[in-house]
């Protein structure tokens, strides 16, 4: 319930709080369930979400696992599942079998690139077929990809709000899982843990996507469609969810009440909500001025909205803003 002016903020077992504005900071949705409609049996071996149960960090050495995702999600679980000895194999399962990148070593300060010419001209008539045709110019200028795919990073927003609607959906389709593997990438000696075990036979990579789960209380048995043809069937002692943040398409407590009630609105493409500039909240048109949001809710306007520094950036912004107008968007 609202009063006339502000929030009453309900709590769970604690006492409402009456604010004049609300800094919306939730952070990534939980995964959802890539197999909650192919499952047979019980769910006992199935880990939906390692981190906030830990459970990952119960699995032996000697037991096989299959992780679903293969991006740093899944490096993540890899790291604890090999954070001891193990004779049993950890197998990746994603649709394009594509293992996040690492970092280069520091042996050597990467080139200089400047992409900031190259995308102005870009932002004039912009497209992802052109896009893709700057960073791959760029990166046959350079002889190197990452040091490129870094200079994106300061024009990000502007690039993402350039982007046609249809272009920006098409890019989620079909390049978002390429962008992915090579923007966030891997430490070194974290890269060198993954390969060990890939030489030792203990890890690998499977592209495709699971078409049914067979399921007792102890194991688990994988069917498996292979991208590009074929078929291969899985058998694991547990199965880890590391498919990454779930879709705002269906939106989870509070946004999804604030949706309901004409305080947000959700973006056509399930990344978050509409903002403004400053962080505000965009609903019918109308930007609020006593509600604010940061972090992964703003994908729909800057795409780039997890990592610490547009965190940080964003976070300011906001504090600015309410500091100024105490809540109140001037």
């Amino acid at each position: 319930p609202r009063p006339e002016t502000g929030f009453v903020v309900e709590r769970a077992g604690a006492p409402a709080l009456v604010a004049d504005a609300v800094v919306l900071a939730t952070g990534h949705r939980a995964p959802l369930d890539p197999l909650a409609e192919r499952w047979r049996g019980p769910r006992t071996r199935f880990i939906a979400d390692p981190w906030p149960s830990l459970a990952a960090f119960a699995i032996a050495g000697d037991e096989p696992v299959v992780v679903l995702g293969s991006g740093l999600s899944a490096i993540d679980a890899v790291l604890t599942l090999t954070r001891g000895p193990r004779s049993a194999p950890i197998v990746c399962v994603s649709r394009h079998g594509l293992l996040t990148r690492d970092h280069a070593p520091a042996s050597a300060p990467p080139p200089h690139v400047d992409l900031a010419p190259a995308i102005e001209r870009w932002r004039a008539a912009p497209t992802l077929r052109g896009l893709v045709a700057v960073i791959r110019r760029a990166i046959d200028d350079a002889g190197a990809w990452r040091p490129v795919i870094d200079a994106v990073r300061p024009h990000t927003a502007r690039i993402w709000a350039a982007l046609p609607v249809d272009d920006a959906a098409a890019f989620l389709r079909h390049v978002r899982p390429l962008w992915e593997v090579h923007r966030h990438r891997m430490a070194p000696g974290v890269a060198a843990i993954v390969d060990h075990h890939a030489r030792a036979g203990t890890f690998r990579v499977v592209a495709g996507r699971v078409t049914r789960v067979d399921a007792t209380a102890t194991s688990a048995t994988l069917e498996v469609a292979q991208r590009g043809g074929g078929a291969c069937t899985l058998a694991a002692s547990w199965v880890v969810n590391c498919t990454g943040p779930g879709s705002h398409h269906t939106p989870a407590p509070p946004i999804a009440g604030l949706i309901a009630a004409g305080a947000l609105e959700a973006d056509p493409l399930g990344l978050g909500v509409v903002t403004g500039e400053r962080g505000e909240a965009i609903a019918g048109g109308r930007p609020r001025d006593d509600l604010f949001v940061i972090g992964t809710l703003c994908k729909p306007r800057l795409w780039e909205s997890t990592a610490v520094p547009e965190l940080r950036a964003q976070a300011e912004i906001v504090a600015r803003a309410l500091v100024a107008g105490r809540g109140r968007v001037k």
